[in-house]
C-alpha cells in the first residue's frame, strides 16, 4: 500500500509539460489581453499598444503576429483562472522576462490615458503569481507611465 501510494506521488512529480515557443507566447500574450479587457472595454488605443508590446516582444511575421491576437483572445475569453497563464510564465520566464512583462502589462493599462482599478489590480495580482518583487513591480509602473525603456 505504501510503495503504491510513493509510486503515484513519484509519477506526478516526474510529469512534466513541456510548452512549445508557441506556448510561451501564448501565455504572454493571453496576459496581455487580459489587461487590455480589464476595464470591460479593448480601445484602440489599447489594441495598438498590445500590437506594438507584441512586436517589441518577439520577432514576428504581420500574420503571426494576428494569429497570435486572435488565439490570445480566444483563450481568455475561455480562462476560468490566471494560472494557466502563470504557471507558464513561471516555468520559462526569468526574472527580467518577468519584469519586462509587467512593465509590458502597464504599458497596456496606460496607453488609453487613464488607469481603471480592475487594470491595477489584474496586473499586481499577476505580478505576485509570478513572483515579481512589489518593488519591482512600482517600478515597472512608474517607467511604463514615463514612456521610458
Amino acid at each position: 500500500m505504501i510503495s503504491k501510494l510513493l509510486n503515484h506521488f513519484k509519477s506526478k512529480t516526474s510529469d512534466s509539460v513541456v510548452h512549445s515557443e508557441h506556448d510561451i507566447r501564448l501565455a504572454a500574450a493571453s496576459l496581455l489581453i487580459e489587461v487590455a479587457k480589464a476595464d470591460h472595454e479593448l480601445s484602440s488605443d489599447e489594441e495598438n499598444s498590445l500590437i506594438s508590446v507584441l512586436e517589441n516582444m518577439y520577432d514576428l511575421e504581420p500574420t503571426e503576429k494576428q494569429s497570435l491576437i486572435s488565439l490570445a483572445k480566444e483563450k481568455s475569453a475561455e480562462a476560468t483562472s490566471l494560472y494557466e497563464y502563470t504557471s507558464v510564465i513561471n516555468e520559462h520566464f526569468s526574472a527580467q522576462d518577468k519584469f519586462q512583462l509587467i512593465i509590458n502589462m502597464w504599458k497596456i493599462a496606460y496607453s488609453d490615458k487613464q488607469i481603471d482599478r480592475f487594470e491595477e489590480h489584474l496586473i499586481r495580482r499577476v505580478s505576485d503569481l509570478i513572483y515579481v518583487p512589489h518593488v519591482q513591480f512600482i517600478e515597472a509602473r512608474h517607467i511604463a507611465s514615463n514612456g521610458t525603456l
